[in-house]
């Protein structure tokens, strides 16, 4: 049983005896004038490598990226059915103008517009609004522990071989999430490269690790590792009746629990280079297999 000492108020403040000012009672000392924090607790060494941003900023950080990369695709998705309603097919009949539509949102042309799109506005978006705080974001990789997160992806690749070996054998396919990847990757390799392996990552990783594991955290530990590696898990499955897509669910959380131990240990630089590498070797692999195929 959890006892409640070892949950903490995510909201609590620290004011110093010497400037009198108040902040983040994660931090062993006051930002202002340097004195030590006489409420600095040993589990708050667990801090240390993490980008701590103010807990409300770490909650809309969360928002921002989860349910905005959401609305940003709902957004992208009317603007191109609008747009082909004001094109050619303009005069086509209702029945023959929702077959068609119907066809094209499932076309790799269709998915590399709203998928891309929206984490090209989504990454313009969280930067926009960490404006003050990009300095704590990417000052992590100047450690030279980030490095240590390519090797650390190549880990988690392989524990999502080795869970994949074991779900092939129970029956597994291709699920609703890896076939619209693989399906974007294909279309435009090279922008794939980028989005898929670099901006995509980037942006979960200020998601769901520095806002939601960064929050939670401040909560109890044990919790934000739970929470964060299942809901990680939780959004690459497209279909929750579908026994398929739950085979696929522990390579993913796997992963979320992962690159959340690397972000806590190494930082945010390290558990993106992790995460990049993870999606960098996964396009690679899949335009190689299908130029042999």
């Amino acid at each position: 049983m959890w006892h409640m000492k070892y949950f903490h108020n995510p909201f609590s403040h620290v004011r110093c005896e010497q400037c009198g000012k108040t902040y983040d009672p994660t931090a062993s000392e006051c930002p202002y004038c340097h004195a030590s924090n006489p409420k600095y607790e040993p589990q708050y060494r667990s801090f240390r490598y993490t980008a701590n941003l103010p807990w409300w900023r770490e909650i809309l950080l969360f928002l921002i990226g989860s349910l905005g990369f959401q609305v940003l695709g709902i957004m992208l998705s009317f603007a191109v059915i609008l747009f082909l309603r004001l094109g050619p097919q303009s005069g086509l009949s209702n029945a023959e103008w929702n077959s068609y539509l119907a066809n094209y949102q499932k076309s790799s042309q269709y998915l590399t517009i709203v998928n891309d799109g929206a984490y090209a506005l989504l990454l313009t978006a969280m930067l926009l609004f960490l404006w003050r705080n990009n300095k704590t974001i990417f000052s992590s990789f100047k450690n030279p522990r980030t490095w240590l997160g390519i090797p650390l992806g190549f880990g988690v690749i392989l524990l999502s071989i080795i869970w994949g070996s074991i779900a092939n054998q129970l029956g597994a396919t291709t699920n609703e999430n890896e076939a619209a990847v693989e399906s974007t990757i294909l279309y435009l390799p090279v922008l794939s490269v980028l989005m898929t392996g670099f901006v995509a990552p980037f942006c979960e990783e200020l998601t769901y690790r520095v806002g939601a594991f960064g929050f939670l955290k401040r909560v109890n530990r044990v919790l934000a590792y739970v929470v964060v590696g299942l809901l990680f898990g939780l959004i690459h499955i497209h279909d929750y009746s579908s026994p398929n897509e739950w085979l696929s669910f522990p390579s993913y959380a796997i992963a979320g629990f992962s690159f959340c131990f690397i972000y806590e240990r190494f930082g945010f630089g390290a558990s993106f280079l992790a995460h990049a590498t993870n999606n960098v070797v996964a396009v690679i692999s899949t335009i190689i297999a299908a130029y042999y195929a």
